[in-house]
């Protein structure tokens, strides 16, 4: 259903996957219907008949592979792009591939209804890549000011979001200064945090081994 992820090599660039740097919208994520990639879409479906993206300009929904990814709503999402040349499929899993998808895409939009992960984006943030994102609670506090944002399951307020945003390539040059910095300090945040739960855990470890012991320990 899917393209297969090419081999994109030190001598080799997005254009093998029918990219241009600065000329796509990217989605990454599981292909269900709680992502959103339908919304995006269809929005982006508007955007075409209405002329208002750029010629050639393309969306990329970029599979990451996860077992969870659902079969009919894959099969939903090809049928609903039939005849949309400016509508790309493919699977990416290697970091290679996904680091170059970031640095290069004009925007990267998560649609998602519910947020259960914000890795992804965070990813994309660190690139230094603007980000429109539903305004799901998890995506209003992680991301605050640092991000633009649309109505949640919308397809006509992503679409508008995503007209103006198109038009407006210095304002998301600047966004995407200020959600690297966001990024960064997320990251880092993250660390000291998964630092001191892995300190913990060996605390913990560590006490039940004495207590194992001690009980173990013949009188």
């Amino acid at each position: 259903m899917i393209a297969k992820e090419k081999n994109i090599g030190p001598k080799h660039n997005i254009s093998e996957l029918g990219l241009r740097s600065k000329r796509y919208l990217l989605f990454v994520g599981s292909l269900t219907k709680r992502e959103g990639a339908h919304y995006l879409i269809e929005a982006f479906k508007q955007l075409e008949d209405t002329a208002k993206t750029p010629n050639n300009f393309k969306l990329a929904i970029a599979a990451n592979g996860d077992e969870v990814d659902d079969e009919d709503y894959v099969k939903y999402l090809k049928t609903i792009s039939e005849r949309r040349d400016n509508i790309i499929f493919f699977c990416a899993r290697k970091k290679s591939t996904i680091k170059q998808l970031f640095s290069s895409a004009y925007l990267y939009v998560q649609p998602a209804e519910i947020v259960l992960s914000q890795d992804t984006l965070m990813e994309a943030m660190g690139y230094g890549l603007a980000s429109l994102v539903s305004d799901a609670k998890e995506n209003v506090k992680v991301v605050g000011s640092n991000g633009f944002f649309f109505k949640a399951k919308s397809v006509l307020n992503l679409r508008d979001r995503l007209a103006y945003l198109l038009s407006r390539s210095e304002e998301v040059s600047a966004m995407s200064e200020r959600s690297k910095k966001r990024a960064q300090k997320y990251l880092e945040k993250k660390a000291v945090l998964n630092s001191k739960a892995v300190v913990e855990k060996e605390i913990i470890l560590e006490k039940n081994i004495w207590k194992w012991k001690n009980l173990l320990k013949k009188n």
